[in-house]
C-alpha cells in the first residue's frame, strides 16, 4: 500500500497498518528524539527527515545512495512536554546494535544539534512500544496526523 493510499484510509485502518508493520520488525530499535526549545511541527518533520537521510547514508551506504534502499521506520511526533519524536527503526541483520545507536546519537545530537536521544529498553516488547507511540492522550493532533511516513 502506498503512503497516499494509506493516508486516505480511516484512522482505525491506519493504526492497524502501523501495528501490523511494526510487529513484523525482526530487530526493532526504539528511540525518543527531543528538540532544543520550541520547534514547529513542520520544522520537526524536516529535521527528522534530514536525520533519517543521514542515518540511511551511514548505515546502508551505496544501497541507499544508488538504489534508494531505506531503513524501515515507524515514527510519531508528539507535543506533550515539548515537541519530540518516538520512532521504531528496524536494525539491519548484519549491523551491530551499539554502533547503530552511536551513529544515531551522533547524527541527532552532534550534527543536528538537538537536545538528546533516549533509547528504548529491549525488555519492552515492540508491540507495546508501538501502542505507546500511538497514545492519544498527549497528542494535540489526531493520531493519523502525528504519524511521519
Amino acid at each position: 500500500m502506498d503512503i497516499y493510499e494509506l493516508q486516505s484510509k480511516s484512522e482505525r485502518e491506519q493504526i492497524s497498518w502501523f501495528l501490523e508493520r511494526g510487529t513484523a520488525y525482526k530487530r526493532p530499535q526504539k528511540f525518543t528524539f527531543t528538540f532544543n526549545g520550541l520547534v514547529s511541527d513542520c520544522k520537526a518533520r524536516a529535521h527528522y527527515s534530514e536525520f533519517l537521510a543521514m542515518l540511511n547514508r551511514n548505515i546502508l551506504k551505496q544501497a541507499y545512495i544508488r538504489h534508494g534502499k531505506e531503513l524501515k521506520h515507524l515514527t510519531v511526533i508528539e507535543d506533550a512536554g515539548g515537541r519530540h519524536i518516538h520512532s521504531s527503526l528496524e536494525l539491519p541483520d548484519d549491523f551491530d546494535e551499539t554502533k547503530f545507536r552511536s551513529i544515531a546519537r551522533t547524527l541527532w545530537v552532534d550534527l543536528l544539534g538537538h537536545k538528546h536521544v533516549d533509547f528504548g529498553s529491549d525488555s519492552f516488547p515492540n508491540d507495546n512500544f508501538l501502542k505507546y507511540q500511538l497514545k492519544s492522550a498527549t497528542k494535540q493532533m489526531s493520531i493519523t496526523e502525528s504519524i511521519i511516513y
